[in-house]
């Protein structure tokens, strides 16, 4: 498992936060041995291309794993955003990829993961997995969890483990039960071949970012419908 996670801090008022120092240590369990986790941060389109342009070395199958701010137009870095042609030119060539994960706001609504895959090219068979909706940081970090499990520790191809998911975490589907907290995640994957596990269209558009605990309800920070909730302030 490979962690490249942006900085979520904007000013030192704002306590530090690392999913992937929780990640790494829960793949210390008994049943995750053989997961071994390299977690490196980024702070910009130079920063990713330099971490993911190590992958193609590892001689291991490698998820990919791209924590931060998402748009539905790429990866939101401050006030970068890092769209296709650049996400697929730090894949390019990584063939030891077995899935390359978004675990961002609303990256999976747009055609953004088709683009990456054309642009890689055919010879290139790349699933890549991420979430539809702007996200509470609580309900996607356990998502990632349960997800992530079904991928390494059970070792399910990615179709496979969205579909585990989904029947595991129901507020990782589409559609958000009735009286559930958490929206729907939209939680998706688009398969080696280019094809979508969505059962429904999406019309939603706009820019989601995640609020991390602690951090009050900034207006700019997500994105809400008037009966979303957010997962991690109550």
């Amino acid at each position: 498992l490979v962690i490249l996670e942006a900085h979520w801090e904007t000013s030192l008022a704002e306590k530090e936060y690392a999913f992937g120092d929780m990640l790494r240590s829960y793949f210390t369990m008994e049943s995750a041995r053989h997961v071994r986790v390299r977690y490196r941060t980024f702070h910009d389109e130079k920063d990713l291309r330099r971490w993911s342009g190590e992958v193609r070395y590892l001689a291991e199958p490698v998820v990919l794993l791209i924590s931060t701010h998402g748009t539905p137009k790429g990866v939101q870095v401050g006030n970068e955003v890092i769209g296709a042609e650049a996400l697929a030119d730090c894949v390019r060539g990584c063939h030891n990829l077995k899935v390359l994960h978004l675990s961002g706001c609303s990256m999976m609504r747009s055609d953004i993961p088709a683009q990456i895959q054309q642009l890689v090219g055919p010879s290139q068979k790349l699933p890549i997995t991420g979430y539809t909706t702007a996200v509470a940081w609580d309900a996607s970090a356990l998502a990632d969890f349960v997800y992530l499990s079904m991928l390494l520790i059970h070792r399910m191809d990615p179709t496979e483990a969205v579909t585990q998911t989904h029947l595991l975490a129901p507020f990782t589907r589409e559609d958000r039960l009735p009286g559930a907290r958490f929206q729907a995640l939209g939680l998706r994957v688009l398969d080696a071949d280019g094809k979508s596990n969505a059962t429904e269209p999406d019309n939603a558009s706009g820019v989601g970012r995640r609020s991390r605990p602690g951090q009050g309800r900034p207006r700019r920070d997500r994105q809400r419908t008037e009966e979303a909730t957010e997962g991690t302030e109550q």
